[in-house]
Order: C-alpha cells, then structure tokens, then sequence
C-alpha cells in the first residue's frame, strides 16, 4: 500500500510543478508581450483581468498543495502504524519515510509556486502603474 501512497503522491505533485512552471513561464511572456501592447486597453478594469489571468490557479496550488501533501503525511503514518504488532522495525521505519515523502514533495511544489505568485502578482501591480502613468501622461 505504501507504495500506491508514495507512486500517487509523487504523480500529483509532478503534475501540479508541472502546471506551475507552465503558468510561470506562460505569465512571464504575457507580461513582455502585454508591456509593449499597454496602450490598446482602453481601461484599467481589462488590463487587470488579463494580468491576473491564471495567478489564481498558482495562488490556489500554493496555497492547497501543502494539505495535500499533509493528507499523504496522515495516511502514511496510519498505514505504517497501522500493522504495529506485526510489523518489524524496518517496515514501520519505511511506512514513516513514506510519509515524510509526502511533505517533502508538496513542500518542493508549494515553495517555488508560493514565491512565483509574490513575484508575478507583483509585476501585474507594476504593469497597472506604468499604465495609470501613461494614460495620466496623455490626458
């Protein structure tokens, strides 16, 4: 079982480093290609929409993946715990190094999407600035 636990876990957590170095790297392009199209939006309102566009989907695996990652702690330990009387010293010992297999993978996925979401919403915050400054530079 132990196995399956650590096989899943590490399968979720690829997928999601997956989808976040796709978002980082898909936002970070946006935001080139959006500075030099600064003047096309006509309001504040649609520059920011598409700024944050997929910033919540990072946010949200920032944010989720660490209980993920704390549901295969718990389920780890139950099962390493679980055959206690039969179970020799080795086993137990593996079942809990699964466990903390299991932090360790959502703590590699949940870092890096924690400190991307900082930075990239902090360069949408600068797009919308330079913006505001230009539309008060034509007006």
């Amino acid at each position: 079982m132990n196995s399956y636990l650590e096989t899943g876990v590490f399968s979720v957590m690829g997928v999601l480093l997956i989808l976040v170095v796709f978002i980082i790297i898909e936002r970070t392009v946006a935001f080139g290609l959006l500075r030099k199209k600064l003047n096309t939006f006509r309001k504040r309102e649609e520059l920011t929409i598409e700024l944050n566009s997929k910033l919540t989907t990072l946010f949200t695996i920032a944010t989720s993946v660490v209980y993920l990652g704390l549901l295969g702690t718990v389920v780890g330990v139950i099962l390493a715990l679980g055959d206690i009387e039969t179970s020799s010293k080795t086993e137990m010992m593996n079942g809990l190094s699964y466990a903390l297999i299991a932090t360790a993978a959502s703590l590699l996925v949940a870092i890096p999407a924690t400190v991307s979401y900082n930075y990239l919403a902090a360069m949408a915050d600068k797009i919308v600035v330079e913006w505001d400054l230009k539309n008060d530079a034509q007006n």
